[in-house]
């Protein structure tokens, strides 16, 4: 099935309307040209659902409803690019006429720029062919069968809200029987008599049993924390890994710092000095290659640490197992039918009434989970959804998708339910995230921003193109619910849900789905990207790859780079017109970085941690931007003065970047919602006209994430309350960083004095959630986070203390923040004194 074809047509629809709405109807012809196209969309869209169905189950048998959805698809794309066309004249057409703002003459720009005698008809030609196209589709929908069905996805508020991660209590005695006895295994390893042996414990079973569950509790027990000195968790570890991106993690998770290195050699030189004389836990989870133990990791282990030291590893190959000469096989046995209707029930949070209603249906449902953990907890997501009433279970039960043919065999059918079951655009957010890699955390903030620059978000069914603040909401929604319907696993190393990871075989479902359409090319396949597939959406894992692979892959929407590609001298993005997203992490980008401005229609750009020197000069022509992300990008020193004419700029992050100052007029982008990593500029005399200040930060009312650093080079109290916190209604996330590294003897009183008054004039709004203050050397915290001015931190629920090299005392009160359930203190080595009301009762949590 091609990317969820119902949710498109619906945005097409939508737009199109919007066209005609703006009297275009008058103009050449074109608009009856634009009403015909609205109106086959809304007929075709009655075939849509029968035609996605049978692409999934009936693959092999059915090309041609398959080659029909490809047609159709191929088509609705073309539609959005003609409608971008379209609004990129209009945005021209103000510039021109000087309008102040993209609101003030939309309909006339819009009706003027078809009124362009020769761009009108362009247009209306353009659309005229695709209904032509579309006219063929009818006639071959006939031929096909394809028959007109009603989509039951179901849009209605859950029934209840039940938590998205499951903790040990709802997964059944086994498993905790099950690791006591791999804690002792592992615990006393020292005791015999080849301790000084690197030990391989393996956890063995299929694809959903419950094998990383199981080596999480192990991970995280007291027993092993007390017998262990380091612990280092490697997820995915897939067949064609990067030898150096698996030293690297391993690196990181010993100590802390990311390699810049590549070589092997230092790399491995660099693990062995992270581990020496250390008794280490080593867990690799979900292993499809013992290449990556034998012939990577192995050997600095084995030089590097103590008497003791393990390896445990989870993995469906018996003999990946074998090969790494594990001493103990695990075998994870699947639930017996109690254990998996005690686990269904504690998914949906029956309550015992409920239990008596629907617990004869209940068992035959956990009975079709086949003792899967993961699919009882998937199907838990829709009864979720339900009330719970005989007659709705049993719909579940007797859903005609558990006895569906023509599915691969290793594809879940409770997965596929729970598919079925979202609505169109949710269906498509819940595919487009299997584009990352295995191992790939993504945050909240960049899916949601990809999820809108690729138009999935869509209100109350239907897309929108204005009403910004409405897709980031709706996008959150989205990305809470599949955390509900347990398709996305949050990490319990990110703070609110806010990073998540998508179990293997639930990715392998969703890669399924999109198969023709997205393609996850990782350093497993030896070939080269099939030139004669046409790809919207492309993830690269891999170093081998040459820019000229993707030459044919012109129709091209989303490209996801992790991992080095071999680019030469005259390489461009020119090849790839139609890209809306740009995502790339750790590679090399730097001869692509003068031919981003030939991308019209890209909206999401991230070039995080790359080897980029500057942005495009012309940036501010590239008018659909809403995202650019450009972290950890050490060699880019400052921003394109054009960038202020981004009226659509809602996220910008600069944070590790050698930026120290902000183009003039920057306070223009009143769109922004995250601006991460602004560096507070000191004013110099002759260069303030070209640069802003603090000051330029009070405009921007429609923040909801911002981090401020180099605060102690703000020159006076007056410019910091003019950055207006306080007033910033939509304000929940505040990071607040001086950069001084100073110990407290060095300080100047009149030093502290001024960062303590310029701290005081950044009081925060009433709304904000999380607060980190870092790099602070004043002897004591502003004024508004003590009590009781603490209480406008009344929805206060996470505070990260960093860096406070000066400060003598921890506020009173803070455990009585009616919501702080997060409190870190990091390297606050003056502290003599924590505030007599510094307690946690029930609801605070977490304190390190």
């Amino acid at each position: 099935m091609e990317m969820i074809l119902d949710a498109l047509a619906s945005y097409l629809s939508e737009q199109l309307v919007e066209m005609v709405k703006e009297e275009a109807a008058m103009l050449l012809g074109a608009s009856s040209e634009v009403d015909k196209l609205r109106e086959k969309l809304s007929s075709l869209k009655k075939l849509i659902a029968d035609a996605e169905r049978r692409h999934i189950t009936d693959a092999k048998e059915d090309e041609y409803v398959h080659e029909w959805v490809r047609k159709l698809k191929d088509a609705m794309y073309d539609a959005t690019d003609i409608v971008d066309d379209v609004h990129l004249k209009a945005e021209q057409r103000r510039q021109r006429c000087a309008c102040p703002s993209p609101g003030s003459c939309s309909n006339s720009s819009l009706l003027w720029c078809f009124q362009d005698p020769l761009f009108a008809h362009r247009i209306g030609s353009r659309v005229k062919v695709l209904n032509q196209r579309m006219d063929d589709l009818f006639k071959q929908a006939d031929l096909h069968d394809l028959r007109i069905t009603v989509d039951q996805h179901h849009d209605g508020n859950p029934r209840r809200t039940t938590p998205g991660i499951i903790h040990e209590d709802v997964i059944g005695d086994k498993i905790e029987q099950d690791k006591r006895m791999l804690v002792e295994v592992l615990t006393n390893r020292d005791k015999e008599d080849d301790a000084d042996v690197v030990a391989v414990v393996a956890i063995l079973g299929v694809g959903g049993i419950g094998k990383t569950t199981l080596a999480k509790m192990i991970f995280n027990d007291q027993a092993i924390q007390d017998t262990f000195d380091s612990k280092i968790w490697l997820g995915g570890v897939a067949q064609g890994f990067s030898e150096a991106h698996l030293l690297a993690t391993a690196i990181a998770a010993a100590d802390g710092r990311n390699p810049a290195v590549q070589d092997m050699a230092l790399l491995e030189a660099a693990l062995v000095k992270a581990l020496r004389g250390k008794k280490l836990l080593l867990v690799m989870d979900d292993v499809w290659t013992e290449e990556a133990w034998n012939d990577v990791l192995r050997v600095p282990v084995a030089k590097a640490c103590a008497p003791g030291t393990c390896v445990l590893v989870t993995t469906r190959n018996e003999d990946v197992a074998l090969a790494m000469k594990a001493t103990h096989s695990h075998h994870v046995s699947k639930l017996g039918l109690q254990d998996s209707w005690t686990l269904l029930q504690k998914q949906v949070a029956l309550s015992v009434s409920e239990i008596e209603i629907v617990q004869e249906c209940g068992k035959k449902i956990a009975e079709k989970c086949d003792g899967l953990p993961l699919a009882i907890k998937v199907i838990g997501g829709v009864l979720c959804k339900k009330n719970a009433t005989k007659n709705t279970w049993k719909e579940v039960l007797c859903n005609q998708i558990w006895s569906k043919t023509g599915l691969p065999g290793e594809l879940n059918k409770a997965i596929y339910l729970s598919y079925e079951d979202l609505n169109p655009n949710l269906k498509q957010c819940f595919v487009y995230y299997s584009l990352f890699p295995k191992d790939g955390i993504i945050g909240i903030d960049k899916i949601v921003s990809m999820w809108i620059a690729e138009g999935f978000i869509g209100k109350d069914g239907y897309f929108t193109q204005s009403d910004t603040d409405s897709k980031q909401s709706v996008g959150i929604d989205y990305y809470k619910e599949l955390i509900k319907r347990n398709l996305l696993e949050p990490q319990d190393d990110y703070y609110n849900q806010e990073h998540c990871i998508m179990h293997d075989v639930v990715r392998s479902f969703a890669q399924y789905v999109a198969r023709d359409e997205a393609l996850v090319f990782r350093d497993t396949q030896n070939n080269a990207i099939p030139s004669s597939s046409r790809f919207r959406r492309l993830s690269i894992s891999a170093n081998e790859i040459e820019w000229s692979n993707l030459r044919n892959q012109h129709c091209l929407r989303t490209l996801l780079l992790f991992g080095n590609i071999k680019l030469k001298p005259g390489d461009s993005l020119r090849i790839l017109p139609c890209l809306r997203t740009i995502h790339v992490r750790n590679s090399n980008f730097s001869i692509l970085q003068d031919s981003l401005c030939h991308l019209k229609h890209l909206r999401y750009l991230e070039l995080r941690y790359t080897d980029i020197s500057a942005l495009p000069r012309n940036i501010g022509r590239m008018k659909f931007l809403e995202h650019i992300g450009v972290r950890g990008c050490d060699k880019l020193a400052k921003l394109p003065n054009s960038i202020i004419k981004l009226d659509n700029l809602r996220h910008l992050s600069i944070d590790e970047t050698k930026i120290r100052a902000i183009p003039r007029s920057f306070s223009r982008l009143v769109n922004l919602d995250l601006l991460w990593g602004f560096p507070v500029h000191t004013v110099v005399e002759g260069a303030a006209k070209h640069y802003c200040s603090l000051e330029d930060v009070g405009p921007l009312s429609q923040l909801r994430k911002l981090k401020l650093k180099g605060l102690e080079s703000v020159p006076s109290i007056s410019m910091a309350a003019l950055a207006e916190l306080g007033t910033k209604s939509r304000l929940t996330c505040l990071e607040l960083w001086g950069t001084s590294d100073e110990t407290k003897d060095a300080i100047v009183a009149v030093e502290q004095e001024q960062i303590k008054e310029v701290f005081h004039q950044l009081c925060p709004p009433k709304c904000l959630e999380e607060l980190t203050i870092g790099g602070y050397y004043g002897d004591m915290l502003p004024d508004w986070i003590k009590m009781p001015a603490a209480a406008i931190l009344k929805d206060l629920r996470r505070l990260n203390l960093q860096n406070l090299s000066s400060c003598i005392q921890l506020p009173d009160g803070l455990g009585q923040l009616p919501n702080l359930d997060f409190l870190v203190v990091n390297h606050a080595p003056c502290i003599k004194k924590i505030g007599h009301c510094l307690f946690f009762g029930q609801g605070q949590r977490n304190m390190d």
